[in-house]
């Protein structure tokens, strides 16, 4: 959802992203690792409805 629906390059870059963020945020803030994802993609899906790489109809 936060890469675009239909779109298998934003589902690669979003996963590859999402991990990166919750390893760092495991490291840092363990309480927060499994909350960071929900967040992110509520932030992406109230700037961009679509998600990263959807496209706007």
């Amino acid at each position: 959802m936060i890469g675009g629906m239909g779109s298998i390059l934003g589902s690669i870059v979003t996963g590859l992203g999402l991990g990166l963020v919750e390893g760092l945020t495991k490291v840092v803030y363990p309480e927060a690792s499994s909350t960071v994802v929900f967040v992110i993609m509520a932030i992406v899906l109230l700037i961009r409805p679509a998600g990263l790489f959807g496209k706007e109809k």
